[in-house]
């Protein structure tokens, strides 16, 4: 993947580039640059944004948005301790009409049920915890077990409220028509394989899931998965100044990012 532009070294996941137009065409070393895409003969890049930035023990995975003085190209790329993959998307500047953008921080209405779900689930629990320690007819376990589901409780709520406010974006190209497959990824051994595991395995399909949502979390990622982990605070900053980035592009092309 792409590096930053002072640097000339193979592509690899290295430290994130912001690098602005002027950044860009100043820059000696600019055409040493190894970019995830071909440039043309004449083409010069006017501006690096990251998109994904995700570091996990047991892979990385980052994505790009690179604006152009024709193209807006978005790459990403994952890579794991057993596999890499890369996704590429392309965009001619005259067909685009504009950025699309959408974030959101804090609990919204679910996480705001769950919190005083766990909040009066809680108080409930300790309740009985405190009424079965101090009952003469129930025995002094029933209390102290009461105490531990309570906190056990208490703790995966927090986990779960934690979970529902972590911050979201979406990023989205706006013109460009609907894109025509000419590959596919299709693997018939490899999805007989699956079924035939199910088929077998199938009373442990609920531990898989949950050992499947757990591997992936910890760093088995595809590029595509970049679209599930923008950086939700990089996002309004990208789709300013790509936004206003493309429509120079589209009113002076070749000047586009120039004083």
């Amino acid at each position: 993947m792409f590096e930053s532009e002072s640097t000339t070294t193979a592509p690899g996941f290295g430290p994130p580039s912001t690098t602005a137009a002027t950044d860009t065409l100043a820059s000696p070393t600019a055409a040493m640059v190894d970019y995830p895409f071909r440039l043309l003969a004449d083409e010069i890049v006017l501006g690096t944004y990251p998109i994904t930035r995700k570091r996990r023990p047991l892979g990385s995975l980052v994505s790009y948005l690179f604006v152009t003085d024709s193209r807006v190209v978005y790459s990403a790329e994952g890579k794991t301790f057993c596999s890499s993959s890369i996704q590429t998307k392309e965009y001619q500047v005259p067909k685009i009409e504009g950025i699309e953008i959408g974030r959101h921080r804090g609990l919204n209405a679910l996480g705001v049920a769950v919190s005083i779900g766990v909040v009066l689930n809680f108080l409930g629990m300790v309740m009985l915890a405190v009424l079965a320690g101090t009952s003469d007819y129930v025995p002094a376990e029933f209390g102290l077990g009461g105490a531990f589901l309570a906190i056990a409780s208490l703790v995966v709520g927090i986990i779960v409220i934690a979970i529902l406010r972590r911050s979201t974006a979406t990023l989205k190209v706006v013109g460009p028509q609907n894109s025509q497959t000419l590959a596919n990824e299709t693997d018939l051994l490899k999805l007989f394989m699956m079924i035939l595991l199910f088929l077998i395995f199938g009373v442990f399909i609920g531990f898989t899931v949950v050992v499947w949502a757990l591997i992936r979390e910890l760093g088995v990622f595809k590029a595509d998965d970049a679209q599930s982990y923008a950086d939700a605070d990089n996002i309004d900053r990208i789709a300013h100044e790509v936004g206003a980035l493309i429509l120079d592009v589209q009113a002076r092309g070749k000047l586009a990012g120039r004083d």
